[in-house]
């Protein structure tokens, strides 16, 4: 059994700027409230990396993934499991004529996700994710404005 679920927003920005506030991982519980953790060894997004996230509402399968693949500033992917759930997350940066669509998008499959079916749990992650990319969105669009401000230095 197999389940998808994305989330989609339009940031106005470019995917250099989205990326550059979305690898510094010791802000991710600034602009995602859920957000518990997010890191990964050296700071630094690899292929082969362990990439460490804890969000309330989001599978135990995402909290050590994988790093597969890595497209700096247009797309980041990867693999972990846990309690009987396998999940491929992906982050995709598209540039676009308003800004950069950016787009989270997990696979998850394996018998954990019976009761997580059955109990709304699909509901509650898609939420989780919307939120996340809502707030991404409000934290990188605020530091543009900002950054456009004579005198204003952002650090």
């Amino acid at each position: 059994m197999l389940k998808v679920l994305e989330s989609h927003q339009i940031i106005s920005a470019s995917n250099v700027d989205i990326w550059n506030l979305f690898r510094r991982l010791d802000q991710w519980g600034i602009w995602w409230q859920q957000c518990r953790q997010a890191s990964i060894p050296n700071n630094e997004f690899a292929p082969g990396a362990i990439f460490c996230l804890h969000v309330k509402g989001l599978p135990i399968a995402l909290r050590r993934t994988q790093i597969m693949e890595l497209k700096p500033e247009r797309f980041i992917a990867g693999l972990g499991q846990g309690r009987g759930i396998k999940a491929k997350q992906t982050w995709s940066f598209i540039p676009v004529e308003e800004g950069t669509q950016v787009i989270m998008r997990l696979e998850l499959w394996g018998l954990g996700l019976v009761p997580k079916l059955m109990l709304g749990g699909m509901r509650r992650m898609k939420t989780v994710m919307d939120d996340g990319l809502m707030g991404l969105r409000r934290e990188v669009e605020s530091k543009i404005t900002l950054e456009a401000q004579p005198g204003v230095v952002i650090q």
